[in-house]
């Protein structure tokens, strides 16, 4: 704390600087743009405000609600430290389990997601579409799409779309 800088504002917001403001015993506001909730947690925004001790609202959409759930935008929410909604459609529950439709739930070890339509569980597990699921080299599992694959692990369903495990 710097001497000449320390002010007692209130009861429990103390200006230590004039570019730090300690406004309760976990929260720091650091700069204008730049707020530390916890003792992990930083946020840093152009609009940066403190709703709660647990709140901030830093954008029209982002808000940060607490230590582990944040709303990046409409469709992005890190719900927990393994929740995850990447889309309207595709969530990963868990670090294990990865839900890319109503009906489709894929549980594996390590779940990557390529792109869109597209997830990587493993070495040799793909799902390339909510119906068309690769599990290993050469078995598939065919539902509502023809799939083929070759010894390359190559595979291709009737909408012409192709994907390959890595």
């Amino acid at each position: 704390m710097v001497r000449l800088h320390t002010v007692l504002v209130s009861r429990h917001t103390v200006l230590v600087s004039p570019s730090t403001v300690l406004v309760s015993r976990h929260t720091v506001l650091v700069s204008p743009s730049t707020v530390l909730v916890s003792r992990y947690t930083v946020l840093v925004s152009r609009y940066a405000v403190m709703v709660s001790r647990s709140t901030v609202l830093v954008g029209r959409y982002t808000v940060l609600v607490s230590r582990h759930t944040v709303l990046v935008s409409r469709y992005i929410v890190l719900g927990s430290r393994y929740t995850v909604l990447v889309s309207r459609r595709t969530v990963l529950v868990s670090r294990y389990t990865v839900l890319v439709s109503r009906y489709t739930v894929l549980v594996s070890r390590y779940a990557v997601m390529v792109s869109r339509s597209t997830v990587l569980v493993s070495r040799y597990t793909v799902l390339v579409s909510p119906h068309t699921v690769l599990f290993s080299r050469y078995t598939v599992l065919v539902s509502r799409y023809t799939v083929l694959v070759s010894r390359r692990s190559m595979l291709h369903d009737k909408r012409g779309s192709w994907g390959h495990s890595q």
